[in-house]
C-alpha cells in the first residue's frame, strides 16, 4: 500500500509511505533554498523518482488557516496530476498538533509515552477566536492517542496565554528578526543575563504560570520603535529570559504531567522541541524519564505524522519502526 502526504504551509514538506515504511520525506526548502518555504511544489519533481505505480491514498494536511484555502484545492488536484502521479482516493488530515504527536511517537520506538505538543500556534477554533498552543497526549499503539489538556490563546485579548514558541515568535518579532528564527534568539541568550528591568514573560502566581499581557499587546499593537532602538546587552538579557523562564515554565509542566499519568517515556514536539539547549536541562532534572525531542518537531514533520497515523489507524499495525536517520531524500 502506498500513501502519500503533503503539508501545506510553512516548512511544506511531502512524504511517501509504502506498507507502512518511509520510503521519502523531504521538505520543499530543499528545493527551492526559500526557508520555511509553504508550497510544495517542486519537492513533487523529486518525489517522482521514488512511486512506482497508482498512490493508494493521498493525504493533504495543513492548517485550518483561511488564508491557505484558496491553496488547497491546487495541492490536491493540480500538482499531483501535473508531475504524473496517478492518486485512487484523497483525504484531508488538518489536526495539527495530532500530525505533530503522531510524527514523533510513531519514530520515538515507544510502546506508549506521553506526548507534549508546543508551537507558536496550531489550529484554529471556535470560529476562529481561539487557535491551540500546548497540546499533551497519552499515545500507543497501534493509533491511540489519547487528548489529556489543550491550552488555547484568543485572539480578542481576553485569554492572552501563549505558548513557549509563540514567546519566541513574539520576541523574534519585536527585535527585528524574522518569525520563525526562534533559534537566532536562543544563541543570542548566551550573551544575556538576567536584567530586573526586563520584563518577565511569564509569571508564576499560586503555582501556575501566565502569560504577561505586556508582550502579547506590544505584539498585536506592533509596537517595536523603542525596543529595537535598546542596546545590543538589553536585546541579549531579553533573550536570555525567554530562554530561562520557558525553561522552568517547562520543567514545571513536565513534573505536573509525570505526576498526573505514571509513565516513564516523555516526548517533545513542535517548534519549541527544537530548542536544544533547554532539553538538555530537561534530561538533567528527570534522570530516569526516557525523553524523545522530534528531530522533525518543525511542520515538516506533519506529512510524515500525518502518513504514518493514517497508515496505523487504517491497518491497526502495531509494528514499531523506529526514526533512525533523517536522510529520507534523495541521494545527491
Amino acid at each position: 500500500m502506498k500513501i502519500l502526504a503533503a503539508s501545506v504551509g510553512h516548512d511544506s514538506s511531502v512524504c511517501l509511505l509504502e506498507n507502512g515504511n518511509i520510503s521519502f520525506h523531504m521538505e520543499e526548502e530543499k528545493t527551492t533554498y526559500n526557508k520555511k518555504d509553504p508550497f510544495p511544489m517542486y519537492v513533487f519533481k523529486e518525489l517522482r523518482k521514488y512511486i512506482k505505480g497508482e498512490i493508494d491514498y493521498y493525504i493533504i494536511t495543513h492548517l485550518n488557516l483561511p488564508k491557505l484555502n484558496p491553496f488547497i484545492e491546487l495541492f490536491e488536484n493540480d500538482i499531483p496530476y501535473k508531475n504524473g502521479i496517478k492518486i485512487k482516493e484523497k483525504i484531508t488530515l488538518t489536526d495539527h498538533h495530532l500530525m505533530h504527536a503522531a510524527c514523533s511517537f510513531y519514530g520515538s520506538g515507544f510502546k506508549e509515552s506521553i506526548v507534549f505538543v508546543s508551537d507558536g500556534g496550531g489550529n484554529i477554533v471556535g470560529d476562529f477566536k481561539q487557535q491551540e498552543i500546548e497540546s499533551v497526549y497519552v499515545a500507543s499503539y497501534p493509533d491511540q492517542f489519547n487528548l489529556i489538556e489543550k491550552l488555547y490563546r484568543t485572539y480578542d485579548h481576553t485569554n492572552t496565554d501563549y505558548s513557549m514558541g509563540l514567546a519566541f515568535q513574539i520576541v523574534c518579532e519585536m527585535l527585528g528578526y524574522q518569525w520563525h528564527d526562534a533559534g537566532k534568539i536562543m544563541g543570542l541568550a548566551a550573551y544575556g543575563k538576567d536584567n530586573k528591568d526586563v520584563e518577565d514573560f511569564f509569571i508564576k502566581i499560586n503555582n501556575k504560570w501566565v502569560s504577561n499581557n505586556f508582550y502579547y499587546k506590544g505584539w498585536k499593537a506592533k509596537n517595536y520603535e523603542e525596543l529595537r532602538n535598546k542596546p545590543f546587552q538589553y536585546k541579549a538579557d531579553m533573550a536570555y529570559k525567554i530562554q530561562n523562564q520557558s525553561k522552568e515554565r517547562t520543567l514545571d509542566r513536565i513534573n505536573d504531567i509525570l505526576k498526573e499519568h505514571k509513565l516513564n517515556n516523555f516526548i517533545m514536539s513542535g517548534g519549541y522541541a527544537l530548542n536544544c539547549v533547554n532539553n538538555y536541562e530537561y534530561i538533567k532534572a528527570f534522570p530516569n524519564v526516557n525523553f524523545y525531542f522530534d528531530p522533525l518537531s518543525n511542520d515538516g514533520g506533519t506529512s510524515l505524522g500525518a502518513a504514518k497515523y493514517f497508515w496505523h489507524n487504517l491497518t491497526q499495525d502495531k509494528t514499531i519502526r523506529i526514526l533512525d536517520s533523517l536522510y529520507l531524500g534523495t541521494d545527491a
